[in-house]
């Protein structure tokens, strides 16, 4: 492992919504930071698979919320091909050393602020290690419900997957406000969980490591109005007040990824 892969790096979210890394981010956008979390955890999830899983490309039913907005590359997306293919890349490189943290398991939250492109990268990264992958929109309790799926993580996938026992979880329905079908966790080496959230204190003894996209406000308003507006701009502000306030201790972080893409 290298030198600046053993070093630690926090991330403040402030009111503006720009990541702030402590110490030094590289020129190419990820901070090589280690801050090996919960090497002895567990933990995982499922809503996207691959091979083992429920299919690389499951439809998500009804899918809404923050998250909606920060997924597909291409016009009005998130990330270039390239910047893709580079990050996917450096990320594979990492995780070569993971240790497991779910019984065999190895763990990756993938965190950062609505429209920063996480999701797009958690799929990437999920499709090539063949993972298993749950997005934190589909486990919210409506736009005021952040705080309630990282405690349904814990509850439904997290605590059962650590006692060896099966785990599913219940995906969101946003158009009718209320929870809906039961998804269980399918085996895997890996499992990828992507959304802000992902990454709880609560949860860092079960995770392998944090990867963590950062962009600017401005870019990501933008990325998101653009590909969802009409369904999010009112509730902008609203979830940017639950991102201010989750973000507002730190977050360590393994990786950091600057998105700067249009």
């Amino acid at each position: 492992m290298s030198d600046d892969t053993e070093k630690s790096r926090k991330i403040g979210q402030g009111a503006g919504g720009q990541a702030a890394a402590a110490g030094q981010v590289g020129a190419s956008g990820l901070g090589a930071a280690e801050a090996r979390v919960g090497a002895s955890g567990l933990g995982a999830a499922d809503g996207e698979a691959g091979a083992g899983g429920l299919g690389a490309a499951e439809a998500r039913v009804g899918a809404s919320g923050p998250g909606a907005a920060d997924g597909e590359a291409g016009a009005g997306g998130q990330v270039g091909a390239g910047w893709l293919a580079a990050n996917v890349e450096r990320v594979l490189a990492w995780s070569q050393d993971r240790e497991p943290s779910a019984g065999e398991r190895r763990v990756l939250a993938v965190e950062g602020r609505s429209g920063s492109g996480k999701t797009t990268l958690a799929r990437a990264i999920a499709d090539r290690l063949a993972a298993p992958l749950i997005h934190m929109d589909d486990l919210y309790a409506g736009w005021d419900g952040l705080d309630e799926g990282v405690a349904n993580l814990r509850d439904w996938v997290l605590e059962p997957l650590a006692n060896g026992q099966p785990a599913s979880w219940r995906r969101w329905d946003w158009p009718a406000h209320e929870y809906a079908e039961s998804h269980p966790v399918p085996p895997a080496p890996w499992l990828i969980i992507e959304g802000v959230g992902a990454g709880a204190r609560v949860l860092r003894p079960y995770l392998s490591g944090i990867v963590f996209l950062n962009s600017a406000a401005a870019v990501r308003k933008r990325r998101a109005l653009a590909r969802d507006g009409e369904t999010y701009a009112p509730h902008w502000q609203r979830w940017a007040a639950h991102e201010d306030a989750f973000y507002a201790g730190g977050m360590p972080a393994d990786l950091i990824i600057e998105n700067e893409e249009s």
